[in-house]
């Protein structure tokens, strides 16, 4: 039997991201996503959001290693907004569109904040007052974040130009209305004469002739031509950077929470970084899931009891009985000696339901996928991983993984539905249904 596919409705409503931003992220270099990144992304999200979680307040200034400006003196690349939202915390940040000129403002989860393939897992977070917050909250829920945002973008924008824009340009300058008295800053204009007046100092970098022209000729996004002439000629090209910003709200009074606008870093262990299948044990053949373990589906037009009876390691018998909209008789399938699951699809489903969400909570409540999200809440809200999937059950076109659900402080067993159809149906996405199991209280 084939089951409804959720995930790929899913997996298009938490992807509208861009595919390789610049200096945002990383060099514009098109790559498909792969396990291993997908994965220290999650764990760096993991850590972010751990520290996150902790902290008192609604908003913080959040900041990546994207690209490696080392030789700069820089250790940041990024910047953007992080935002306690009611479903948990998300990104509001300044993107350039690979390959072009163009840029967006986008709202996205943790995991998606880390998916691009920095340089560094390495984040820095600053806390700003809590009537600042109040007011940038306000900038960004309102007109007057996307009213300070130039969609042409230049990597190396000068400050006081209104002509371009880079993504810290325009944190900087809605900033600039969070720190202003009332009504003084209502345009880009306006937050450019209260960042001079401020005492604002730009980052200047020293960039040759030659390699302005190269840069020029080669890069879409970047450009020199709103640069004053007697800078750009000596080779000093002054733009706005994480450092630079820091350093402005360390010397602005009652900006941040404390006077040197101190910084929390957090950076994936080394472990991590070199080696990304660590969460993945070698040995999958340990009797973790010894038992009977049941759980229940719906999506809105069906629903079915499911329990797995496993007597050994990797001996389970697996039984579906649907309840809606008929009862037949229950489908049981036998296993012996199952193999190790790739952790691409389970892992993957749960990074593209879990953003899905974060991006419009109204899922919960959704006619067809709340049946199935609600059960999955705790999981889908505690970041957690897949681990130790093994194939309990195969057909021509299915398979059915037991895998553990491992979060910081709970383990849950989870039984992943999917299907080995390369192509999904035409939808972008292989995996059907993640049922949370719970073991069978004995009688």
């Amino acid at each position: 039997m084939r089951y409804q596919t959720l995930w790929a409705g899913l997996w298009l409503a938490a992807s509208f991201i861009l595919p390789t931003p610049a200096i945002a992220g990383r060099t514009c270099e098109e790559a498909a996503p792969n396990v291993a990144q997908t994965l220290k992304a999650t764990q760096m999200a993991e850590l972010t959001l751990d520290k996150l979680d902790a902290l008192p307040g609604k908003l913080v200034l959040i900041g990546r290693a994207g690209q490696d400006l080392s030789k700069y003196g820089l250790k940041y690349s990024h910047m953007g907004f992080a935002i306690r939202q009611p479903s948990g915390w998300s990104v509001i940040h300044k993107l350039n569109t690979c390959g072009t000129a163009e840029s967006s403002l986008y709202d996205q989860g943790m995991v998606n904040f880390f998916s691009d393939t920095p340089f560094k897992y390495q984040v820095g977070i600053w806390r700003v007052k809590p009537d600042v917050q109040e007011r940038l909250l306000r900038a960004l829920n309102g007109k007057v974040s996307k009213r300070l945002h130039e969609a042409k973008y230049n990597m190396l924008a000068y400050p006081f130009s209104t002509k371009y824009q880079n993504s810290n340009t325009w944190v900087l300058e809605v900033l600039a209305y969070g720190l202003a008295a009332e009504d003084e800053v209502a345009t880009r204009a306006d937050a450019q004469d209260w960042l001079k007046q401020a005492g604002y100092t730009p980052t200047q970098l020293p960039i040759n002739a030659m390699t302005r022209l190269g840069a020029r000729i080669s890069r879409a996004n970047i450009a020199f031509d709103d640069h004053p002439d007697d800078l750009r000629w000596s080779g000093k090209i002054q733009t706005v950077t994480v450092a630079s910003v820091i350093t402005f709200l360390g010397k602005t009074p009652n900006a941040c929470l404390d006077t040197r606008c101190s910084e929390l870093s957090i950076t994936l262990p080394t472990n991590h970084q070199n080696a990304p299948n660590a969460l993945f044990p070698q040995d999958a053949s340990q009797p973790w899931f010894m038992g009977r373990f049941i759980g229940t589906y719906a999506d809105g037009r069906s629903s079915a009891n499911i329990a797995v009876q496993c007597s050994a390691a990797r001996d389970c018998e697996f039984t579906f009985e649907n309840l809606a909209p008929r009862k037949t008789p229950p489908e049981i399938v036998l296993s012996k000696d199952a193999p190790s699951l790739k952790v691409e699809i389970p892992n993957d489903t749960l990074i593209s339901a879990h953003d899905a969400v974060v991006a419009d909570p109204n899922l919960y409540n959704n006619f067809y996928e709340g049946p199935l999200l609600r059960p999955l809440r705790p999981i889908l809200e505690s970041v957690g991983r897949l681990t130790d999937c093994l194939d309990i059950s195969r057909a021509a076109d299915q398979s059915l993984a037991l895998c553990k659900h491992q979060a910081a402080t709970a383990q849950r067993l989870v039984l992943l539905m999917t299907t080995t159809t390369p192509t999904c149906d035409q939808g972008p996405f292989c995996a059907y249904y993640v049922i949370p199991l719970d073991r069978q209280k004995n009688n």
